[in-house]
């Protein structure tokens, strides 16, 4: 016995292209809050550091809050910079994307369970 699927290649292509855009509006909304980000934590470093030796700075920090020195950890805290700072300076879309999404179902509670094809309809980002 063979089972026979009938395909609508209109449907078929409206589906493609509703989930490409979908897929393009998470990716710009997450570019969009990465600049934000991003320029918001060179103010705030800029007003204490140099120019100039921003980047060393930078670095410094980002290496201490990977390996969880509680010196790097309390600065950060003060220059109120967060993990969503440190992805965007270090241009990390991966990681910011996952930092917005768990955020955003933190809020709404990430433990139910969320049904992937309704999902991809919802404008949640």
């Amino acid at each position: 016995m063979s089972i026979s699927r009938s395909f609508d290649p209109v449907q078929d292509m409206w589906s493609y292209a509703a989930e490409m855009s979908y897929r393009e509006k998470v990716e710009q909304s997450v570019l969009d809050e990465m600049y934000n980000l991003k320029h918001e934590a060179m103010e705030r470093i800029d007003s204490v550091i140099h120019p100039e030796y921003a980047a060393d700075f930078i670095k410094l920090l980002s290496h201490g809050m990977s390996e969880k020195q509680p010196d790097a950890e309390s600065l950060a805290l003060k220059m109120g910079l967060g993990q969503h700072h440190f992805a965007a300076l270090d241009d990390d879309t991966y990681e910011l994307a996952r930092l917005i999404q768990k955020e955003r179902f933190d809020c709404v509670g990430a433990q139910q369970y969320h049904d992937r094809e309704y999902d991809r309809y919802e404008d949640y980002i």
